[in-house]
C-alpha cells in the first residue's frame, strides 16, 4: 500500500492515501469532491446573478456587453474594426438605456431614486466597459494596434479641424493652407 495514514485525513482521502510527491510538496492534493461541489456551486449562483443583473438592461445593451465582454477576453483574435464595432454598438445601446430610464425618470417621482441609481449603474458599467476596451486595444496584434494609432490620430485631427475652424471663414488668413496641411497630415496617419 502506498503512502502513510495520517489521522487528520477524512476516510475517503485515507482509502487513497498521499503519495511521496504530495507529501514532499511537488503534487497537488485531489480536491475534496465537497469542496468542489461547493465551488461549482457558488460558481453557479455568480453567474445566475449576472444574469438576472443583465436582464435589467435591455437585450440589445445586454447582447452588445456580451459581445464587448468577448473581446475584451481575447483582443488577439479579433480585428480594429471588429474592436471599434463593438465600442460603438455599446456606446448607443448605453445612450438608448440611458435616455429610457431618464425618461422613465420624469414620469414617476417615486421611482426617481431607482432610475437614478440605475443611471449611476450604467455610467459606472459605461467607463469600465470603455476602460477595458481601451486596454484590449493595446494587445491587439501590431497590424491592427497600427490600425487603431491610426483611427486615434484621425479622430484627432478632425477633433482639432472642427474646434478651430468651425467659426472662421473658409477661405483668407491662411486657413486654406492650414486646412490643407492637417489634411496631408490624417492621410499620412491613415496610409501609413
Amino acid at each position: 500500500m502506498r503512502g502513510d495514514w495520517d489521522e487528520r485525513l477524512t476516510r475517503a482521502e485515507k482509502a487513497s492515501p498521499r503519495t511521496r510527491g504530495q507529501r514532499e510538496g511537488r503534487e497537488e492534493f485531489p480536491e475534496w469532491p465537497g469542496q468542489r461541489e461547493q465551488r461549482l456551486q457558488a460558481e453557479r449562483e455568480k453567474q445566475d446573478a449576472e444574469a438576472l443583473a443583465a436582464t435589467r438592461f435591455s437585450p440589445k445593451l445586454a447582447r452588445a456587453v456580451k459581445a464587448a465582454e468577448a473581446v475584451v477576453a481575447d483582443p488577439g483574435g479579433c480585428t480594429f474594426r471588429t474592436l471599434e464595432r463593438r465600442r460603438q454598438s455599446v456606446i448607443l445601446a448605453m445612450e438608448e438605456q440611458a435616455r429610457r430610464a431618464a425618461a422613465r425618470q420624469g414620469h414617476s417621482e417615486t421611482g426617481s431614486f431607482t432610475a437614478e441609481g440605475e443611471l449611476n449603474r450604467l455610467m459606472r458599467l459605461t467607463r469600465d466597459l470603455l476602460r477595458s476596451l481601451r486596454a484590449a486595444e493595446e494587445q491587439l496584434p501590431s497590424a491592427e494596434a497600427l490600425k487603431a494609432a491610426a483611427s486615434r490620430y484621425c479622430a484627432r485631427f478632425d477633433q482639432i479641424a472642427s474646434g478651430r475652424y468651425a467659426s472662421l471663414p473658409r477661405q483668407g488668413d491662411g486657413v486654406a493652407t492650414e486646412r490643407y496641411a492637417l489634411d496631408r497630415a490624417r492621410q499620412r496617419a491613415v496610409h501609413s
